[in-house]
């Protein structure tokens, strides 16, 4: 069982909601709690949520830790009074420091019951798949959970199902009368959402409903070197330089050579921004599959600079010092005079990160720097408020593979020279 747990954060707040919300995800093992619980906690704090998740297994393995890398099926039977003793133990230690976040000093059912604390809610998001095909993949992928590591992989998948085993004999179905909840059943191809009140709640419902449990590899790049690249001229619709169309040649060779390339059941799919570097790089890799489409989305278009487009930083701090000082300041909130701020390229970015999690083709983003980096920063969980620093170099390709536990990242770095010492001065 996964607890997500979140405080109102600066978007929340404008429905003058100011509740405090706890999302219990219930379900059987091999359902995908884990991964929709990542999923839910990284949405939400890339959207300005404050967030934390609290995983059971996570106490277990932490005060446990002679379980690991050998079967522990037994500890989970409900006859076992030892092993049911510990898990709550366990389960007592995360509500302790689920209330230590919250502040508050009450257990998980006083936090949606207490009449003393009438602005908290619970919601239980309950995961339930009767697609046996679908639940044995998700067996397979339990390789991968530190419970087993080093273990052989027969021995592992068979201590895990007798495990789910003896997790049948114990659950016991979330009801009607028990509150709020929302059910994915067969990894989301049915999403139930019961009592859903308040705008909270009802986003995560809308943000469930995209959500599919194929692992699909997301490719990121930005544009070859355009010209307002070399001359540090802020905005993004200058065309590409001589140096940016060989990027464009060389990665699209490189990415028509992987296998999510020529998957013809899953192939992959090319979007990219309305603007002229973007579009014109995205032509270049279509040259290799003039099947391929491409899907222009001008919420990818770069940050948009306001009066400042076409100036340089320097331009800025010459012309408007005050603005140039508030910028370095607060980069993340920060919104050009008649612009954007990299807040406002989130709240756009939103619908883009709907569908890649709907998806269920590799996607290969060619965007920009401003609009990559809250990109990667929503797969890669980073902290809000590193997005306008996170390094997304010029002539670099991003592989992305979302996994249960973390999304792992592999940089194809091309050599090609930029026409700067350090090409990110003049990026958004």
């Amino acid at each position: 069982m996964n607890l997500t747990s979140n405080d109102q954060g600066e978007i929340y707040s404008y429905s003058e909601d100011n509740s405090k919300l706890l999302i219990v995800m219930v379900g059987l093992p091999a359902r995908g709690k884990t991964f929709i619980a990542k999923k839910i906690s990284s949405y939400l704090s890339w959207v300005g949520i404050r967030t934390k998740s609290f995983n059971l297994d996570a106490y277990r393995r932490a005060y446990a830790k002679d379980m690991l890398g050998k079967p522990s099926a037994t500890f989970f039977d409900p006859t076992n009074e030892n092993g049911v003793k510990q898990r709550e133990a366990f389960a007592k230690v995360a509500l302790k420091d689920l209330t230590k976040f919250f502040v508050q000093r009450r257990t998980s059912g006083d936090f949606g019951r207490s009449k003393h604390n009438s602005k908290a809610k619970t919601n239980d998001t309950k995961l339930e798949c009767r697609d046996e095909k679908l639940i044995e993949q998700n067996i397979s992928k339990v390789l991968d959970s530190p419970d087993y590591a080093h273990m052989a992989s027969q021995e592992a998948v068979k201590d895990f199902k007798q495990r789910i085993a003896y997790y049948e004999k114990a659950f016991e179905d979330v009801k009607e009368d028990e509150g709020s909840f929302i059910k994915l059943i067969d990894a989301g191809k049915y999403v139930i959402g019961h009592m859903i009140r308040g705008y909270l709640p009802a986003r995560i419902l809308y943000f469930l409903m995209h959500i599919n449990l194929k692992r699909k590899t997301i490719f990121l790049t930005r544009h070859g070197e355009s010209e307002f690249d070399v001359s540090g001229k802020i905005g993004g619709d200058s065309p590409l330089t001589i140096l940016g169309k060989t990027y464009a040649e060389e990665m699209a060779e490189w990415v028509s050579k992987q296998p999510e390339f020529g998957d013809k059941d899953d192939r992959m799919r090319i979007w990219c921004s309305a603007m002229k570097p973007a579009m014109q790089t995205a032509d270049i890799v279509k040259k290799y599959d003039s099947d391929l489409v491409i899907y222009q989305w001008k919420a990818l278009n770069d940050l948009d600079g306001g009066v400042c487009e076409g100036k340089t930083h320097g331009d800025i701090k010459k012309e408007m010092p005050k603005d140039y000082a508030a910028r370095v300041k607060d980069k993340l909130s920060y919104r050009f005079p008649q612009g954007e701020s990299y807040k406002d390229v989130i709240q756009r970015l939103e619908p883009v990160v709907f569908e890649l999690e709907r998806s269920t083709q590799p996607i290969l983003v060619i965007a920009h720097t401003a609009v990559l980096r809250c990109l990667y920063s929503y797969f890669m969980e980073s902290p809000v408020q590193s997005i306008p620093n996170l390094d997304i170099s010029l002539h670099t390709l991003y592989k992305l593979s979302p996994g249960d536990y973390k999304t792992e990242v592999e940089r194809f770095i091309f050599d090609i020279k930029v026409n700067k010492t350090k090409d990110d001065v003049s990026s958004k």
